[in-house]
């Protein structure tokens, strides 16, 4: 897949997005010389499905020019484009299968990109008409049967009230929940409604759990939790010794108690009551500035916004999504008694096996799909998710912000799956603040893949570990973080790393894991580590990487120890490996160089090699504009 870049300082921001990333189509189905493209125009605020989607005459719903695509495709002479006006709020996810004909054939695209005004996929839904409870200063809406876990005022995250801390008193767990000597809790509402967060219950999760009730006297309070997700807990975490010998009951020790109305005491804090069937009550205490009347609130309502899916033998194929924002999506799964019993990543365990949090937008059996100059935000799980058995994708020019899980999941994601994902490209996109309500969340993460390209992204501002490449199986090789510029992670969770890489990687270094040519600083968290080889590491090279001012530089022992693992041409203020396991073998070094750590940047500036790797890592410049739209 080529890319070719222009000149951003010689068109506006929005339509250098479109001018710049339609190039990259080239490597994706070129137009036949002369061939006209097919226009469809999709307007929510100016058309109507019973016109002919014409730039006069504009579709009103995306579906309806779906419809029109599929009654295309089987005779494409050129590209079909869906240019998309303005912001369409869904009903139901925008649903694509090959079978159904929304691939583009005879070697030619179906873009959906954004027409003369920006183009947004939201899956949200306004909320206006409210009551406002003059006392306390509470906005509340009757909202029907609606369900969700976030709200967005005027384009900014509200938060579920939250109490701050943890159980108070003096607390004792039990075989089906906790004892507590603090009364306190008998006069939180809706107990039903609350969530216990466990924070660093395995220094890198945050798992959470329902309670199911709450009862108790003048003297005590006894908490009962959803016992599907407690038993879980304490089967997934039991005691055990941290690395500084501290003996830790990760269940025993709730960070956080979340969502009741008792709570609703923080402006820009929400609550949705759900006691009333069809009659879900939405309180709100507004932001200074913010009114009941003239501020846009939006309640994310469905799951999915995108998704598409073929079979191993015809899979949907040959789509683009440019220039376009998808946001405002909900995940509601850990609403359920089995809440969210967080293992590693975005993955939970549900009793019997390891699954993982979705992608608003998703995408299965599916090749030759391009995501390019796109934005996600306001999102309830992962941003984008390209899996089993998708292949050749590209993801480019993006921004992922404001995700309540992580950014971009590639490859077989479930530890009990395989496939044969192979091909995808993730490049020069800019990944920030996102894991805002699942921690645990990884920026970038590919999981059993092949031949794999994360490379010139830019991630910064997360909670825990910027890019992972994660073995699946045995069918991860060649897998690749190329030139990547990762700073200020690992902000809230422990135990993670600016670039992760777990398992046997390949059969060689050949075909291993190569991580070059990036640089990762200003990680936070105990055992972080700037270059994290982790789960028996095999076939990896760590070549031509700038590390500084991190809790570790790099590790060299995992259990099982690592084999074949090599760090070749690094510049780093750390040459002690963080290893806890007291000697490990398979682990080589060579032409690294050491810089003081006091003195560590102006060394680096001063060194040709190593300013050089600095300079090209992270968005190329032709993307940098992505850092002023974000």
């Amino acid at each position: 897949m080529s890319r070719i870049q222009i000149d951003p300082s010689r068109v506006a921001p929005r339509a250098f997005l479109v001018a710049a990333l339609l190039l990259v189509l080239a490597g994706l189905g070129a137009q036949v010389a002369g061939a006209t493209p097919t226009q469809l125009y999709v307007s929510a605020a100016s058309g109507s499905d019973a016109w002919p989607g014409t730039s006069g005459q504009p579709f009103a719903t995306l579906g309806r020019a779906q419809r029109e695509v599929r009654s295309l495709t089987a005779r494409m002479a050129d590209d079909i484009i869906v240019n998309v006006d303005g912001t369409q709020r869904l009903s139901a996810p925008l649903t694509l299968s090959d079978a159904a004909g929304d691939s583009g054939e005879n070697g030619h695209q179906v873009i959906y990109r954004s027409g003369a005004t920006h183009g947004v996929i939201s899956g949200g839904q306004v909320i206006s008409g409210w009551t406002v409870n003059r006392t306390t200063g509470v906005w509340s809406k009757d909202v029907g049967s609606l369900e969700t876990r976030q709200l967005y005022v005027d384009g900014v995250r509200a938060r579920r009230t939250r109490l701050g801390s943890g159980l108070p008193g003096t607390v004792t767990v039990t075989r089906t929940g906790y004892t507590t000597t603090s009364t306190a809790p008998q006069s939180w509402a809706h107990p039903e409604d609350i969530e216990l967060l466990y924070r660093g219950a395995s220094n890198w999760t945050e798992p959470r759990c329902g309670i199911a009730s709450i009862t108790g006297d003048s003297r005590s309070t006894t908490i009962t939790m959803d016992q599907n997700c407690f038993a879980w807990m304490q089967q997934l975490y039991p005691p055990y010794y941290d690395w500084m010998s501290n003996l830790i009951d990760p269940v025993a020790n709730p960070s956080d108690v979340e969502n009741s109305d008792s709570f609703l005491t923080t402006a820009g804090t929400f609550y949705l009551d759900r006691s009333t069937s069809g009659h879900h009550i939405l309180e709100y205490l507004p932001r200074t500035g913010e009114s009941s009347t003239t501020s846009t609130v939006v309640a994310p309502v469905l799951e999915t916004l995108v998704s598409g899916s073929g079979t191993s033998g015809n899979p949907l194929h040959d789509v683009t999504f440019e220039d376009l924002t998808f946001a405002e999506a909900t995940w509601l799964q850990p609403s359920s008694g089995d809440s969210f019993v967080n293992f590693y990543g975005g993955m939970y365990y549900d009793g019997t096996e390891y699954l993982t949090m979705p992608g608003s937008v998703r995408f299965e059996e599916s090749q030759d799909i391009s995501f390019v100059g796109d934005q996600f935000r306001r999102l309830g799980a992962t941003a984008l998710e390209l899996s089993h058995n998708s292949s050749d994708n590209l993801v480019e020019g993006s921004i992922f912000t404001d995700v309540s899980g992580g950014g971009v999941a590639l490859g077989a994601l479930n530890p009990e799956t395989s496939g044969d994902a192979h091909g995808n490209v993730v490049s020069d996109n800019w990944v920030h603040d996102v894991g805002v309500e699942y921690p645990a969340s990884i920026g970038i993460q590919a999981q059993g893949s092949q031949d794999t390209t994360i490379e010139h992204n830019q991630l910064n501002n997360l909670p825990y570990t910027g890019i992972a490449l994660m073995q699946q199986g045995t069918t991860a090789s060649e897998q690749r973080a190329i030139d990547n510029n990762v700073f200020d992670a690992m902000q809230v969770l422990h135990d993670g790393g600016g670039i992760y890489v777990s398992g046997t990687q390949g059969s060689s270094y050949a075909t291993g894991a190569t991580v070059r040519g990036n640089v990762v600083h200003g990680l936070n968290g105990d055992i972080s580590q700037a270059l994290y080889p982790d789960f028996g590491p095999k076939w990896i090279t760590w070549e031509d990487n700038v590390t500084y001012d991190n809790w570790e530089d790099f590790g060299v022992c995992a259990s099982p120890s690592p084999e074949d693992v090599q760090y070749v041409d690094n510049f780093w203020d750390d040459d002690e490996p963080f290893d806890y396991c007291g000697g490990s073998t398979g682990v080589s070094f060579s032409g690294n160089t050491l810089y003081d750590e006091s003195t560590f940047t102006s060394d680096c500036a001063r060194d040709v090699t190593c300013s050089a790797i600095v300079d090209d890592a992270g968005l190329e410049t032709s993307y940098q504009y992505l850092l002023r739209i974000s």
